[in-house]
């Protein structure tokens, strides 16, 4: 193909982005010659494959040399004829990236030393497995690729594989997860274990952990609503909240809100997104990186590159998943925990994009003011959310983060230059010693029991699974309490599903108690998801139609008790809170699980003449977490107006947090307001506990009120005084809030049953009558253990005859000992064996 110019059409670029030609440093990326679309209904792998591509090298003189050229005439079958995803070691002097092998007919992961000279194959087709148990599906699954690799710090390569044999939904065909392998080939094993995907792993500079794109998709489950979905027919779980008992439910409305904001239901087949998700190399501590709830638009990743200061500049995706060909990306800096992104270019919502200049395939970090960049131009009047967006014109660019103005690097015309990397040396980010030394098997279980013969067991821990964020947090809300909730774990690996998934199995379902601790032990190295359930069998779901849905933690591995780790909320976000330590894990803000209502409601009339107003106002507003000006305000349509909210389950309380609306000019008017009285009253069963008369100031940032813990209540009424009120809110002499805080706990939630495996009679003691106590009462019905686990004195979480062989055979016979704890004490754990009394002081 004839080219232009190289000189003058950097001439004329530079004119057209206003900035001159830079000087930057060597850069490694990759030349690839693309072809049409492939057929999606035929293709298993986890990337096309382009027509050709070579591994280029940018020198600091702006000339450009090919290091790896599979079609030159030369080139022997060992050189592969199409490359990607290039990665340089912390020492600049190696180059690590995915080639298709001629040979093996599949991706694979190639080193070159950074002069050009040295190339070898690292991972080859070597995978020994019988497929034959999956029937139809094993041609699906017979060949696998490797592709995205990058360097750990102790110099072991992570990549990314459809090894784990696994087929995946929308067209993708195969799910691909993380593994690593030595430099010289050895030990390749796997170290994530996704259902979907675990893609573009990079190291976190700050932690040595690794950061991935995860793809997560829940679309199984549902209450019973099946809409269309584009090119599938997919069950989304329908907007709306589970039984708030106690007060009224908010009203439905006619037209609820989509599941996720922002997202038409039609256009958005169930939770199905991409996200930032970290772990530690030997494939343990998974926690989602970042997100905000389950917000598609807010929390969507991929393709991290980090900064230095452990942020993350990614990809915005405009359609989940992708087959792997760039198709018009926006930019965006990701920050970890619940923190909305900051987008630098390109689309960055679904849907038509407007007003965008360029589109992206990648990023690389120069320095804190610069971005190295492949990014096409965007012809006037295109749509790169539609489709697919001039792959053949990606190029490389210098784009400076504070202004986001491109400058051009290279181009070749012809090709697509992607993935460019700085060819730099990088301090060596900290190594994470492995704690897990054993291997996971790539041969999928088929059945529950092989699953846990083959990868033992891991403790999933919840240490509260309703506690909150704080006020105005984005982490999505937690289930709501007192509502008899239930946690189903699912698991989902693949049996013989040829192009979908197979149907989940249940692995165990428990109710979740009043003090919110969840504890199970579940199969490790395994695909897990888990459901809240409503009493009535429904998926729970909160007042925003957002279900409760687990971020991280969605495998685990073989781990002991101790060793397994624990979150608290456990649902989108939650994996990314630090866990309170000791007591303070029992205290929660638990006005969003009350049901809650208002003497009046104001309207707003004329603020949008295409809305339902009067739901900006909503006393719902107040139990959101949130202090939105107006759209998380609830305002009276009158003069001392009342506010209830109602539990159905006794609480303990320890303070009230009441937030005023913040001061300035409103939408409709002036907001002066000053509410300087409010009377508290709780109450419990109806019967009034306490009463409180606040005269001080009710501040946008919080007024504090101490609670008194020992009158518990599961009623709280506010009542706002005409004599307490000056000023206006939004032009009106009636009062507003921003947000009312309870933090609080269920009575008695701090106090659980402590036990001794073995003492089923809880004397303390372990001795002859706690064997005769458990053998009464299995074949005469004669008395009952106090402490169900107790019983379960060989520890395989069934009580039967065999509890008291295992015990008198310890006792008399000198057998194995019981498991732990024992004789110690522990807390009693919740699950299917309870315990209802302590044996421990």
């Amino acid at each position: 193909m004839a080219r232009r110019s190289r000189q003058s059409w950097i001439g004329a670029l530079a004119l057209l982005c206003s900035g001159p030609l830079v000087a930057e440093p060597p850069v490694v990326f990759v030349s690839r010659y693309m072809d049409s679309d492939p057929d999606a209904s035929v293709r298993a792998a986890a990337i096309e494959r382009a027509l050709s591509g070579r591994l280029m090298l940018r020198e600091e003189d702006g000339s450009v040399r090919a290091l790896v050229d599979g079609t030159l005439p030369e080139a022997g079958d060992e050189v592969p004829v199409d490359i990607t995803d290039p990665d340089v070691s912390f020492d600049a002097t190696r180059i690590v990236f995915a080639g298709y092998s001629r040979v093996e007919e599949a991706w694979r992961i190639f080193e070159i030393g950074a002069d050009g000279a040295g190339l070898r194959q690292i991972t080859r087709s070597d995978r020994d497995l019988d497929l034959s148990r999956f029937g139809g599906a094993a041609e699906v699954l017979e060949g696998y690729d490797d592709v995205d690799p990058c360097y750990l710090p102790d110099g072991r390569i992570c990549f990314v594989s459809t090894r784990y044999p696994q087929v995946a939904p929308d067209g993708r065909r195969r799910a691909t997860n993380l593994y690593r392998v030595n430099p010289d080939g050895s030990d390749v094993h796997r170290i994530t274990t996704e259902r979907f995907g675990a893609d573009t792993p990079v190291v976190d500079p700050t932690s040595g952990k690794i950061v991935y794109s995860r793809w997560w998709r829940s679309t199984i489950f549902n209450n019973g609503t099946t809409r269309p979905g584009g090119e599938n027919d997919d069950d989304l779980v329908p907007p709306g909240s589970p039984g708030y008992g106690g007060l009224p439910p908010p009203a439905t409305t006619a037209n609820p809100v989509p599941a996720l904001r922002g997202v038409p239901d039609g256009e958005f087949p169930g939770l199905n997104s991409w996200f930032l998700a970290d772990i530690n190399p030997d494939g343990t501590a998974m926690a989602m990186l970042s997100g905000v709830g389950l917000d598609r638009t807010a929390t969507q990743a991929h393709r991290p590159a980090m900064t230095p200061e452990g942020d993350a500049i990614a990809l915005f995706i405009p359609r989940t998943p992708f087959l792997g060909l760039p198709r018009g990306d926006g930019l965006r800096l990701v920050r970890p925990g619940p923190v909305a992104p900051t987008g630098l270019g390109g689309p960055q919502t679904f849907g038509p994009a407007r007003e965008v200049r360029f589109v992206y395939a990648s990023a690389e970090v120069l320095d804190d003011r610069n971005l190295l960049v492949t990014a096409t131009r965007v012809p006037a009047a295109a749509d790169p959310g539609a489709g697919r967006s001039s792959p053949l014109d990606y190029d490389l660019y210098v784009q400076n983060r504070a202004d986001g103005r491109l400058v051009p690097l290279h181009r070749a015309e012809g090709s697509a230059e992607m993935h460019a990397v700085p060819l730099l040396p990088r301090r060596s980010p900290p190594v994470i010693e492995d704690s897990y030394t054993g291997r996971r098997s790539d041969v999928i279980p088929r059945d529950l029991p092989e699953a846990i013969r083959s990868g033992g067991t891991f403790t999933f821990r919840v240490e509260n699974i309703f506690l909150n964020a704080p006020v105005d947090d984005p982490t999505a809300t937690a289930p709501p309490m007192g509502q008899g909730l239930s946690i189903q774990f699912w698991t989902n690996f693949q049996r013989t599903g040829r192009d979908t998934p197979d149907e989940p199995i249940l692995v165990h379902q428990q109710r979740i108690p009043p003090g919110g601790r969840v504890e199970a032990v579940l199969p490790a190295g395994v695909p897990l998801f888990e459901v809240l359930r409503t009493p009535e069998g429904e998926i729970a779901m909160g007042r925003d139609g957002q279900i409760f849905h687990v971020g991280g933690l969605n495998f685990g591995t073989e781990a002991s008790r101790e060793d397994s780790g624990s979150c608290v909320g456990c649902h989108a976000g939650h994996s990314m809170q630090e866990v309170p330590r000791g007591d303070e894990v029992t205290w929660t803000n638990v006005a969003p699980s009350a049901a809650i209502r208002a003497s009046s409601v104001r309207n707003l009339p004329g603020l949008d003449g295409q809305r339902d107003v009067q739901r900006f106002l909503r006393a719902e507003n107040l139990v959101d977490r949130r202090t939105d000006a107006v759209d998380a305000e609830w305002a009276s349509a009158a003069d001392s107006p009342t506010i209830s909210m109602g539990w159905t389950v006794e609480l303990e309380g320890r303070e009230l947090v009441i937030y005023g609306p913040r001061g300035g000019e409103g939408r409709v008017g002036p907001r002066t307001q000053v509410i300087d009285q409010v009377v508290v009253t709780t109450r419990l069963r109806g019967r009034e506990r306490q009463r409180l008369t606040i005269q001080r100031p009710i501040e946008p940032q919080g007024t504090v009120i101490a609670l008194n813990a020992e009158a518990t209540f599961d009623r709280i009424d506010l009542e706002i005084p005409v004599a307490g009120v000056s000023g206006v809110y939004e032009g009106r002499p009636f009062p507003a809030l921003a947000e009312v805080e309870v933090v609080a706990r269920e009575a008695g939630a701090s106090r659980h049953p402590s036990w001794s495996r073995g003492d089923t009679n809880c004397d303390g003691d372990h001795n002859l009558t706690d064997g005769v106590l458990l053998l009464g009462h299995l074949f005469a019905g004669v008395g009952e253990p106090c402490c169900e686990v107790a019983a379960d004195t060989d520890g395989d979480e069934v009580v039967r005859v065999t509890d008291a062989i295992f015990l008198l055979d310890f006792l008399f016979r000198g057998g194995a000992r019981p498991p732990a704890p024992f004789p110690d004490c522990a807390p009693a754990a919740s699950g299917d064996l309870s315990c209802r009394a302590s044996i421990c002081p």
